[in-house]
């Protein structure tokens, strides 16, 4: 059952990027076709000088025309890719990119058509509509995941961050599930979500 609703406003949305070059020297880390073939993603560009558990950081990420192989949208920054780092709808119009820091998990959704970016529902929005779940100010850890793409560019997202009760490292924290509709912003919380 789905139960309390949100909608997400995209103020962040950004337009075609410019075509972006390899910096000289990196490595292509990871790489994924759309369903259709018509887009490359590409993680690339191994930062040495910065490491979580042991593995390497990416500089890149971005989206590239298979056919022209121009670069039509691109992230810089220091990151991990998560395990399952590009998720495609089945049409191909989004792909969701995961990331990650050390005691993180995000991810963006691009809108393939204008190659606009969606940020997913995260403890801003969620905590508000799940009582007695108040993040930790020191380290709420979030981790935003996606499940899977489900119909109607609906994409299925399991959430966790630790609750303000935590004590020391005991992982005190909130779990749940929502659905993300890409095309209206519109997101619901699956169920009710539970601490361990």
């Amino acid at each position: 059952m789905l139960a309390r609703c949100g909608r997400i406003i995209v103020s962040n949305a950004q337009p075609a990027a410019q075509n972006t070059p390899t910096p000289e020297n990196d490595t292509t880390v990871d790489t994924t076709y759309s369903p259709d073939g018509k887009y490359l993603i590409e993680g690339f560009g191994e930062n040495y000088e910065e490491q979580f558990s042991g593995e390497n950081v990416i500089k890149q990420l971005r989206i590239v025309d298979a056919d022209k192989r121009d670069t039509v949208w691109h992230m810089d920054g220091s990151f991990l890719l998560t395990a399952k780092p590009f998720t495609w709808t089945t049409d191909s119009k989004y792909v969701y990119i995961g990331y990650a820091g050390r005691v993180w998990k995000d991810g963006v959704i691009v809108d393939v058509t204008n190659m606009t970016e969606q940020h997913l529902p995260g403890i801003a929005e969620l905590a508000p509509l799940l009582p007695d779940t108040t993040p930790d100010d020191n380290r709420p850890d979030p981790y935003i995941v996606p499940v899977q793409w489900l119909e109607n560019h609906t994409l299925q997202v399991s959430f966790s961050w630790r609750v303000k009760e935590s004590v020391n490292d005991e992982d005190n924290r909130i779990h749940g599930e929502y659905e993300y509709n890409a095309d209206t912003y519109e997101f619901s919380l699956m169920d009710e979500a539970g601490t361990s």
